[in-house]
């Protein structure tokens, strides 16, 4: 064979091995792309972890002190209760807090102190076996007084217990009478607009208003 041909073989396999060398297989490209998504996953799961680790701990630290802000209707800011830490972090747990901001929880807390003394009168009114809750005929005389000595159907009292019903003990409980109090009006409110009313066994939401703008109720 000449010599030419030979050297212009050796050429070819030379480039051809270059290029051999600069095009790797693509298996490990995928591998590195799928370790990489995996470490990813990793942070952002361990941060969702962080952000929703909210126990008592965090969230009797974050409130204590908290004397209502600049609203005229809080003089004093007692130290919150056992039941109503556990509370705050029920609400949080279920949704009703974005526990990445503790100026919601802030602001929530602020406002539960807002009606905290009110919601304690309505209970010693109401609480006729004096057992500290409301149970279920007790509210519903609570509801009736609400809505000026008109009946409440079974219905209703049906979905304000359950929405009210954080600890889900069977009972109302002070700090949730608060909530059962924004349901109830916001059931009346949307039944003072009949077309907006999705009745008919339909499942439809409730975004509760007032000092548990946040907690959304589902029936």
């Amino acid at each position: 064979m000449p010599m030419a041909n030979v050297g212009a073989i050796m050429g070819v396999r030379r480039a051809h091995a270059r290029h051999a060398r600069r095009v790797s297989s693509p298996w490990p490209r995928a591998r590195r792309h799928s370790q990489g998504a995996r470490r990813t996953a990793f942070v952002e799961q361990s941060d969702a972890r962080q952000a929703f680790a909210v126990g008592p701990d965090q969230i009797r630290r974050l409130i204590a002190g908290q004397g209502g802000g600049n609203t005229s209707r809080i003089t004093v800011s007692p130290a919150p209760t056992d039941e109503e830490v556990s509370f705050m972090v029920l609400l949080a747990k279920k949704g009703s807090i974005d526990t990445g901001r503790s100026e919601e929880l802030l602001k929530l807390w602020t406002e539960y102190l807002e009606q905290r003394d009110a919601m304690a009168a309505a209970l010693q009114d109401f609480d006729y076996n004096s057992n500290g809750k409301l149970e279920k005929l007790e509210l519903k005389e609570y509801l009736k007084h609400l809505n000026d000595g008109d009946g409440v159907s079974d219905k209703d009292l049906d979905n304000v217990f359950s929405a009210a019903d954080v600890f889900k003990d069977g009972a109302i409980r002070q700090v949730e009478l608060g909530l059962a109090t924004a349901t109830w009006q916001l059931l009346s409110a949307r039944r003072a607009q009949p077309s907006c009313l999705p009745w008919g066994g339909k499942s439809w939401a409730l975004r509760i208003p007032g000092w548990a703008s946040n907690y959304v109720v589902t029936f």
